[in-house]
Order: C-alpha cells, then structure tokens, then sequence
C-alpha cells in the first residue's frame, strides 16, 4: 500500500473516506510519522514538512 500511495496508483476505500484519508501528500505524512505530525495541525515538524513540500513542487515547477 505504501508504494502505490507514493507512485500516485493508491485508491482510498470507503473506510479510508470516511477517515479522511486521500491521495496526496497528506496521506504520505500519515504513513510515515503520523503518530507525531498529525495530530496537531499546528506542529511545527508538520508545518515544515508542508514548506519543503511546496518548495520542491514549486523548484521542479509541478503541482502539489
């Protein structure tokens, strides 16, 4: 499951919906430390993460 989430072919199910659970970068953050970055939206780990995020998005000109 991690692999397709990250090559983009990862498919949520319904009980993944209804968690809130979507393809994209959230859902790789989730896999990876979601224990310690996803409970709190204003954690300063998550909010770097999501900076970095943009920052490369933006420096290969792709969309987030």
């Amino acid at each position: 499951v991690t692999h397709d989430i990250v090559v983009g072919k990862w498919q949520p199910t319904a009980r993944d919906k209804a968690g809130g659970r979507y393809p994209g970068f959230g859902v790789t953050t989730l896999i990876i430390n979601g224990g310690l970055e996803c409970s709190n939206p204003n954690d300063p780990r998550a909010l770097n993460r999501i900076e970095y995020y943009k920052n490369f998005t933006s420096y290969f000109n792709v969309a987030p």
